[in-house]
């Protein structure tokens, strides 16, 4: 599908969910979170020992648990049995009419480990693979809740602030965690800490003899990353270049000092405890210190 199609199928969509009452904005007088407190896991080589010696009985009655992408593969996820989980990459949805794509896997995973009551966020403009979804957790504990997600490269405090405390839009997300710590504000949490966020991926970055860019791309689960193509579009093949990607970073960044200024607006404290991230938009706590 090109990219002026996609635009087009989304907009309606958009629309259609001011009216509609299975989204973020419509639930947040009842909100989906249990505690004032919440903790955002990312993905990051960081988190392994985090998550192999955490105490999650006691870090789940105090905190709102948030996982993201492929978390819910890992031995991890039935410790920590988190209440939330964002999903923002298309490749989960747009591959869930195969048997052999990430999409499928995931949700099937989810369907068969879930025994506990857990939020499972989605874009609406993937509202339509969504309902296929809401059929498959039909009989679990998982609920599917939409969230708008439009997001401008563009920032005017006045009156973009007013806008994302409304769900109307949120800072652009170019990478899952930025729209964790995003619903996390929305979902009323006054105190919200995320680890796994190293964001080196710069340092992972090759240019190989055929003058392509490649990555190696580490997670906490990965034992040994291997380098892979880093592609600006999977379906056509395309590289990024390394002007589009370091773009793509510096609006990674951009949207974590929006996230800074819409928590403090709203009295919410936004701290980062991941030893040795690049992100500088929020406080360094110590994870000792934090849960």
């Amino acid at each position: 599908m090109s990219k002026l199609r996609r635009h087009l199928s989304y907009w309606p969509v958009y629309f259609w969910s001011f009216i509609a009452r299975n989204n973020l904005f419509y639930s947040r007088r009842s909100r989906f979170s249990r505690h004032k407190k919440a903790l955002i896991l990312g993905n990051g080589p960081s988190l392994q020992d985090f998550v192999a010696s955490a105490d999650w009985a006691s870090i789940g009655s105090t905190h709102d648990v948030y996982c993201v992408n492929n978390f819910a593969f890992q031995d991890a996820f039935i410790l920590c049995k988190p209440s939330q989980y964002v999903i923002f990459d298309p490749n989960y949805f747009n591959s869930l009419d195969t048997d052999l794509k990430s999409g499928n896997s995931l949700f099937l995973k989810m369907v068969e480990t879930v025994d506990w009551e857990m939020n499972l966020y989605i874009p609406i403009r993937f509202y339509s693979m969504g309902r296929v979804l809401i059929e498959l957790f039909r009989n679990t504990s998982v609920r599917v809740v939409f969230f708008r997600d439009v997001g401008l490269k563009s920032y005017f405090r006045f009156p973009f602030l007013g806008l994302m405390k409304s769900q109307i839009l949120m800072p652009r997300a170019n990478n899952v965690l930025i729209a964790a710590i995003y619903l996390s504000i929305l979902n009323g949490h006054n105190h919200v800490v995320i680890d796994g966020a190293d964001h080196s991926w710069h340092q992972n970055l090759h240019v190989a003899d055929d003058n392509l860019l490649y990555i190696k791309d580490s997670h906490f689960y990965d034992k040994d990353p291997s380098l892979s193509p880093l592609y600006k579009d999977r379906l056509t093949g395309q590289h990024f270049s390394m002007e589009e990607i370091f773009e793509s970073y510096r609006l990674v960044h951009k949207s974590y000092r929006v996230i800074g200024e819409l928590s403090a607006s709203l009295g919410v404290k936004v701290f980062n405890q991941t030893p040795g991230s690049f992100i500088d938009a929020f406080p360094r706590m110590g994870r000792s210190d934090s849960v």
